[in-house]
């Protein structure tokens, strides 16, 4: 079981892979000092709702509805170089959860990466999706990624990680 538990924390399946992305920003955070990270791009985070707390060392959201910002700054300059965004996010459920207890919706601006997204159990491993989106759809120099926890969602939203990548012409 720890094991198990401890392959569930350190596996990346992204962390080899070579797809011409470059990564360009990721928010993390410290669990013992309860204190997010952002790198790169990222610049702010903003928490909109209710429900907001620290567990198991993760941020999380307990209530449907509430929703997180994360500003993204990325100079004009780097239009004409941009060809294509990766959106990476990581979150799961609590262990004895059940899938479906928990949905989520993803945003970049006003483009829907997902919506009433199911998020499966940490049991299952940390869920991992990735969403690509052409140059068009961000706003230079800044924009904004929404995580939001779907209301009539009965647990709790553990956030992991964010990642954004480019791929350049």
């Amino acid at each position: 079981m720890l094991e198990r538990l401890n392959n569930l924390v350190h596996d990346d399946p992204l962390a080899e892979k070579n797809d011409g992305y470059d990564m360009i920003g990721e928010v993390r955070f410290n669990g013992d000092d309860e204190e997010w990270n952002m790198n790169g791009c990222f610049t702010d985070r903003h928490e909109s709702g209710g429900g907001f707390d620290w567990g198991y060392k993760h941020p999380r959201i307990g209530k449907g509805g509430s929703f997180w910002t994360f500003k993204v700054h990325r100079p004009a300059e780097y239009t004409k170089g941009d060809a294509e965004f990766k959106v990476v996010c990581s979150y799961f459920t609590g262990w004895n959860d059940n899938k479906g207890d928990c949905k989520v919706d993803i945003r970049l601006n006003n483009e829907q990466l997902c919506k009433d997204k199911v998020v499966k159990p940490e049991r299952d491993g940390r869920q991992i999706d990735e969403f690509f989106l052409s140059k068009t759809k961000f706003n230079y120099p800044e924009s904004a990624i929404f995580m939001t926890m779907c209301k009539g969602s009965k647990s709790t939203l553990y956030f992991n990680r964010l990642q954004l990548y480019v791929k350049q012409v």
